[in-house]
Order: structure tokens, then C-alpha cells, then sequence
């Protein structure tokens, strides 16, 4: 009793934040013009499982809902799919396509770009007890027939499906095909890389993951061809999966499930149209030729796309009879955004640190936190001796990065942009610089004096040996003079005030020098 009542206030404490609606049918439609839509087959059960949603939401969360799960018949068969949908549906017997400019959806394989991301947040409540059975999962459409057309089930010969997380570890053992008289069912490979020695002697053919990397964090899914060859005699829904090619995507660690995910759907699609020829070794023809025939092929039509959770069991007494003991799951959001803007740029570009680790940070993109617009990473180049900008590295989470591969005598820029998760980059932000100097010549940089300084017009260079060269660059990285053989005076009144760095080589070394122009 005690740990009822515990849940129900966890329950009642996370339900009072909302205003929320109960869905009383089936399908319930929350914007016709996204076409974001609730389903929910297990409102009308002996014991209900009520779907709720807060409308004032839609329009920034989606098909976002909350449902306590009950399992009425006491079984452990799939009880529903209580879910989110966005695109087409069909309701009172009516198919309605999706509204493509809302939410980008009837589109061919061959016409969705990176910018096309899914968004969505589950979340789970109660959800350790022993009989609870429920998958977290994504379901792509895909559909053969006419731009508007309602998809045919039994022509839908390519599934693509994400399962985000669920109650338990997945195996991960390939299903062999069964081929004796009468047998069949589905049979299913992981993709995997080649075989290495697991150290004890054993050969063992490691798991081929999809990655996805979210705020810094690379996370991985397994990915599973499902195939079927169910005998003849079998019911037709079964045989009609026989041209069926089941594509899922499973987090590899289902103790550490990604946050959100916020990833191009394309990413997923050609994935699934390359991973079996790589990574499954031996597959056999049939099942290549059919994987050929029906993976990813340019003309199929993205309709709908749902998440939600499939249900089986609930922590009560696997007879229904309580109506208090169900199981929270919920999103928090589900939408789908078309991603083709930059993200803003990043301000107050800042260079600190030690010459030999200089440290650069900015303010944060205004646009990391918002719906249509989230940053994936930072990017940093960086300029040599007033050359081009070059990439330092793209993998930076943080509003900070230290440079530690600067060497003595140099003189380095730097901008930084950032990258959505729809690699859309923006302008390059204020540019900083600085000259390195090493310990091991302080003595000679003391055998070289330049006056006055702050300087008008004319700068004096005093040194006893011979200059090659004296370089000065702006603020930004840029050559602004150079004098081959200079004498030693230089006339600097070209240059507009400001602060420059001034580099004299010489047969002995090179010496750097922060000038100021009055």
C-alpha cells in the first residue's frame, strides 16, 4: 500500500502543473493544419487508460500527451500504441494527408533534406516494478501509392522504427531463419563489424552502432534487419510481411538513453539503405535482393510519423482489478521542424590563458535553447602568420576551448561559429589574436627595442644584427605591412590607430611585440 500511495502523489504532483484535457476517443485531433494528432486504443477498456494533453502546448510541444497505462486483460500481449502522430490520419473513416508546408510531410525519400529533424522527449513514471512491459519507440511511414493517398498496410514493405528506450535490456542475438515443414515467423541480423578476439580466445563480431551525438555525448543504437517467411496457410496480415524489410534502430544502453533526441530523419533513412551490405556479414541473396528492392528507395512517401509507447503489461496484479496502480509514460514534446536558418552568432569572442595554452571563450548562441533552431556544436578556426582561416576543431559543447598545439614565434587569430543539428553554420564572430613567445627567448627578445611605443608616424627598431623582415599585423590575423631589409626607422603613418602586433625576423630569431598607433 505504501508504495501506491507513493506513486500516486508522484502522479498528482506531476499532473497539477497543467491545465490538461482527457482524450474521449480514439483519435483526437490537437491542429489540423500541423496535423498533430492523439491516439490512444486503450480509452475504452475495462479499466481505461486515460490519454491527457494540454492544449495551450501545441503549438510549441507538438503531440505531446501523458497516459496512465492499465492492462486490462491481464495478458502479455501488445495491449495498444498510445501515441503522438504528426502528418496524415484518418478519422470517421476519412484519410487526411498531412499539410506539407506545416509539417513537411507527404515527401519523397529523395526530397528530405538534413535540415528535416524529429524532435522528441519521453518520459516514464513508476515504471520499476516488475511486470511493467513497455517500449519507447518512433514509427516512420513510408508508403508507396500517390502524394495523398492513404497507405495501403499490406503495401508498406519498408518500417523504419527508433526505439528510444524501454522496460528492459535488449539481447542483441541475431534470430536465425526458420526452414522446417510448417515453420517461419521473423528471424533478424544485427549489424556488427568483423570478428576480433574477445581476449579469452573467442572470436566475436562487435556490435556496428548508429551514433548520435547530443551536448557532447555520442550515443549509440544497434541496428536490426527484421525479416519474415511465414508458411503458407498463415493468415494474410502475416503473409503479407513476407516482402517486409523491419529496420529498428535500439539504444545500445538502456541505462543511458539520450535526454532527447533532435536528429535529422534523413541521418536514420540512409542508414538503413547502406548498414546491411556493410555490416552484416553473409547475408543471404534473398534477403540483399529484398533489402534492395525495398530499403530506402527515392520514391517512397514520408506520410506520417508517430511515437509513443507499446504497452503490455502494468505493476498491478495482471488482472486490472486496480485502478490506482497504472504506469505514467508521456512526452513532454513530439513535433517535427524544418531547420534552414543559421543560428546567431557568437558574441564577445575572448582570448586569455598563457601564450603556450591560450584559452578562448564567447557568449553562448543566442538559439541554443530555442525549438527551431538548436545548437549541435561550436566550431573554431584559426589563422597562422596572417594565412587563411582553417578548421581547429568542430567538436566543441562548451563556450570555452583552450588551443594547445601553439608554437613559439607564431602569430595566431581566431574566430568561432556555430552548428545546428541540421549543420546549418553561422557568420564568424569578432576575431582576437595573439603572438607566442617562449621562455627559452626572452634573452633575445631583450636584444631588440622598438620606440616609441605608443607610436605617431615614424617607429625606431634598435638591434645590432641584421632584420630580414619587419611584419605587422591587425587585430583579426591580417598582414597590414611588410618590409623586406628594413632600415631602422619605419614610416607607419599609412596605418590607421589601432593596435597591431609587430613581428621582426632576423638572422638570429624572431621577435613579437604588441604595438599601439596614435
Amino acid at each position: 500500500m505504501k508504495k501506491i500511495v507513493s506513486l500516486l502523489f508522484v502522479v498528482i504532483s506531476h499532473i497539477n502543473i497543467y491545465s490538461q484535457t482527457t482524450v474521449t476517443e480514439r483519435v483526437t485531433v490537437l491542429d489540423a493544419n500541423h496535423n498533430y494528432i492523439l491516439t490512444n486504443d486503450l480509452f475504452e477498456e475495462t479499466i481505461p487508460s486515460p490519454m491527457t494533453y494540454e492544449p495551450a502546448d501545441v503549438s510549441t510541444k507538438g503531440a505531446a500527451f501523458e497516459v496512465m497505462y492499465h492492462n486490462s486483460d491481464g495478458g502479455s500481449n501488445v495491449d495498444g500504441y498510445p501515441s503522438g502522430k504528426v502528418g496524415s490520419y484518418k478519422k470517421g473513416g476519412t484519410y487526411y494527408p498531412g499539410v506539407f508546408a506545416a509539417c513537411g510531410m507527404p515527401a519523397q525519400i529523395q526530397n528530405i533534406d538534413i535540415n528535416y529533424r524529429i524532435k522528441w522527449k519521453p518520459y516514464q513514471l513508476g515504471v520499476d516494478g516488475p511486470n511493467d512491459h513497455w517500449w519507447a519507440t518512433i514509427n516512420v511511414i513510408f508508403d508507396s501509392g500517390a502524394q495523398n493517398d492513404e497507405p495501403v498496410s499490406a503495401d508498406r514493405d519498408y518500417d523504419l522504427v527508433i526505439e528510444f528506450q524501454r522496460y528492459e535490456e535488449y539481447d542483441f542475438v541475431d534470430k536465425p531463419k526458420k526452414t522446417g515443414a510448417g515453420q517461419g515467423g521473423a528471424y533478424n541480423w544485427i549489424c556488427r563489424d568483423g570478428f576480433v578476439d574477445d581476449g579469452n580466445g573467442n572470436n566475436i563480431a562487435p556490435i556496428h552502432p548508429f551514433e548520435v551525438v547530443l551536448e557532447g555525448t555520442t550515443y549509440q543504437f544497434a541496428v536490426r534487419y527484421k525479416f519474415f517467411n511465414y508458411p503458407v496457410g498463415s493468415d494474410q496480415k502475416k503473409l503479407d510481411k513476407n516482402n517486409k524489410v523491419h529496420i529498428k534502430f535500439i539504444t545500445l544502453d538502456h541505462t543511458n538513453v539520450m535526454p532527447f533526441l533532435d536528429h535529422p530523419l534523413k541521418s536514420f533513412i540512409d542508414a538503413t539503405k547502406t548498414y546491411y551490405s556493410l555490416y552484416i556479414d553473409g547475408l543471404p541473396t534473398a534477403e540483399e535482393d529484398l533489402a534492395n528492392q525495398k530499403v530506402g528507395l527515392d520514391d517512397l512517401w514520408v506520410k506520417q510519423i508517430a511515437a509513443g509507447y507499446e504497452v503490455y503489461k502494468d505493476a498491478g496484479d495482471n488482472n486490472g482489478n486496480d485502478p490506482n496502480n497504472g504506469i505514467i509514460l508521456g512526452q513532454e514534446y513530439f513535433l517535427t521542424i524544418t531547420d534552414d536558418k543559421a543560428p546567431s552568432v557568437p558574441a564577445n569572442l575572448i582570448l586569455s590563458g598563457s601564450l603556450t595554452s591560450p584559452t578562448l571563450t564567447w557568449n553562448a548562441s543566442t538559439d541554443a535553447a530555442s525549438v527551431n533552431t538548436s545548437i549541435a556544436t561550436y566550431k573554431i578556426y584559426r589563422s597562422v602568420n596572417g594565412g587563411a582561416y582553417t578548421l581547429l576543431s568542430d567538436t566543441i559543447y562548451q563556450e570555452i576551448y583552450t588551443d594547445t598545439t601553439v608554437q613559439n614565434g607564431f602569430l595566431y587569430s581566431y574566430y568561432v561559429t556555430a552548428e545546428d543539428r541540421s549543420f546549418n553554420e553561422s557568420t564568424q564572430s569578432n576575431a582576437v589574436s595573439l603572438s607566442t613567445l617562449s621562455i627559452a627567448s626572452e634573452e633575445f627578445e631583450k636584444t631588440i627595442h622598438v620606440y616609441p611605443n605608443p607610436v605617431n608616424d615614424i617607429l625606431s627598431i634598435s638591434y645590432q644584427g641584421n632584420i630580414n623582415t619587419v611584419q605587422i599585423f591587425g587585430l583579426t590575423g591580417k598582414e597590414v605591412l611588410q618590409i623586406k631589409n628594413p632600415t631602422m626607422t619605419i614610416d607607419i603613418s599609412q596605418l590607421k590607430s589601432s593596435i597591431y602586433i609587430l613581428k621582426i625576423i632576423t638572422d638570429n630569431g624572431v621577435s613579437t611585440k604588441k604595438l599601439i598607433k596614435k
